[in-house]
């Protein structure tokens, strides 16, 4: 089980969000905001945050930025629904600025699931 933050300013994906990630087994709260975001890490850590690139007042690149600096130990996924506009470039430069990972929306539960899988550390195995 993992401790995951999504910051997104759409209530219906984080209400979505929120229940396929609890449903899953893991421990997921909502932040409206980069701004909330933030806030909430400090209130409380998590493993994953999830972070939407276009969100009002503190957006998704600052919110990463200031999530490596305080909480570094956070992994990030980076998401956003606007790729047919920019063609990719802003998850690209959410990677080189910080994300572990990058998302274009609409992405299917399993990417979503596997996404968080792969940047939470792996169990040790008891026969090594």
């Amino acid at each position: 089980m993992a401790r995951i933050l999504i910051a997104d300013d759409e209530d219906d994906f984080c209400h979505l969000m929120q229940r396929t990630l609890t449903l899953a087994g893991h421990e997921a709260r909502r932040a409206k905001d980069g701004t909330t975001a933030i806030a909430a890490l400090q209130a409380a850590p998590a493993d994953v945050a999830i972070v939407d690139l276009y969100m009002p007042g503190k957006d998704g690149i600052e919110t990463i930025l200031d999530i490596r600096r305080q909480f570094p130990e956070v992994k990030i996924i980076a998401i956003t629904g606007s790729v047919p506009r920019t063609g990719g470039a802003i998850l690209v430069m959410a990677q080189k600025l910080g994300a572990h990972l990058a998302l274009a929306k609409p992405f299917s539960v399993e990417e979503i699931l596997n996404a968080v899988e792969s940047l939470l550390p792996k169990p040790a195995d008891p026969g090594a």
